[in-house]
């Protein structure tokens, strides 16, 4: 416990120059919380993989604290966000939001989740736009004609819609 007030108390007052000492006391501290604070400043210059390699060595088990715990999956979270493992930093965030209903952390979730689904949302529209020009641009490519609409066996055009499996509020 003492190991872990240290490295909270050089994180909070040196910050970026926290560094050696959290590493010294991570060695030598029996929870994830002094990793979890160097993994923070990972984050905080752009260090993204080393975040995650970082805290994808802590067993969120061995914290000492369920605040902890969430400071742990939150960094976890955002680390995966801002380095584009949208799937992953998904599954966090919703652990967060099961081990911390109703704090702050949570709230934080919430809108985590609100943009790497958004986030999902839109490349699953880019591909399909993409497809989509591929198959117009194959087509064009084999001098397609669509038929005169006067020769046409229906009356109305038909229509396609592609969606996603799971199309609830992407449209």
């Amino acid at each position: 416990l003492r190991l872990d007030g240290e490295g909270a108390v050089a994180f909070a007052t040196e910050g970026e120059k926290a560094q050696s000492k959290l590493e010294e006391v991570a060695e030598e501290a029996a929870t994830g919380h002094p990793k979890t604070l160097l993994a923070k400043l990972d984050l905080a210059t752009s260090r993204l993989n080393e975040a995650v390699s970082r805290l994808e060595k802590v067993d969120p088990a061995k914290f000492r604290f369920k605040w902890q715990q969430g400071e742990y999956l939150q960094t976890l979270g955002q680390a995966l966000y801002r380095s584009g493992q949208l799937d992953r930093s998904l599954a966090v965030f919703g652990q967060l939001q099961q081990n911390l209903p109703g704090t702050q952390a949570a709230r934080l979730a919430d809108e985590y989740l609100a943009l790497a689904r958004r986030q999902m949302d839109q490349q699953r529209r880019d591909q399909v736009s993409a497809t989509i020009e591929r198959v117009r641009t194959a087509l064009d490519s084999t001098g397609y004609q669509p038929p005169a609409r006067d020769g046409l066996w229906t009356s109305r055009p038909l229509t396609c819609f592609i969606l996603p499996f799971n199309a609830g509020g992407s449209v």
